[in-house]
């Protein structure tokens, strides 16, 4: 704070700005806090949801392998009652395709993640084995 400004240049006086510094900067750490914390909320609750994602994807992919294997030892009926028992009560969609002596499960998975701000997401994934005449009557050789 300037307070008079002479022939030798000005004259400040140091004792408010002393007294205010500690009260100023209390006050501002406090609103810096509360403008910072919903956004630290955001990227928590992203993380979160992306991990459960992650997971869901992990599930997708396993429930595809499994079905897979399961409709060439006990056909498509089988495959889909398995699941259905894997998924749980999330939806399960399930499309198989036979080709040259394989078979491929693809499978679509209602995602629990992000459902607060929508209405989920579809996990996708697929797998893919050859099938064996020996197993079953469902082979091609």
């Amino acid at each position: 704070m300037v307070l008079a400004q002479g022939a030798r240049g000005a004259v400040i006086d140091r004792a408010p700005c002393a007294r205010g510094v500690g009260q100023a900067e209390a006050g501002s750490q406090a609103l810096e806090f509360a403008m910072v914390l919903p956004l630290l909320g955001v990227v928590i609750a992203l993380l979160v949801q992306t991990g459960l994602l992650l997971a869901d994807v992990v599930v997708a992919q396993g429930i595809a392998r499994e079905v897979t294997r399961t409709a060439i030892v006990a056909g498509e009926a089988g495959a889909r009652e398995v699941g259905r028992e894997l998924a749980g009560d999330r939806e399960l969609r399930l499309r198989f395709t036979r080709d040259e002596g394989l078979i491929e499960a693809r499978v679509n998975l209602r995602s629990t993640a992000f459902s607060a701000v929508g209405p989920g997401l579809w996990v996708p994934a697929r797998a893919t084995m050859r099938m064996e005449a020996g197993l079953t009557g469902h082979g091609d050789g």
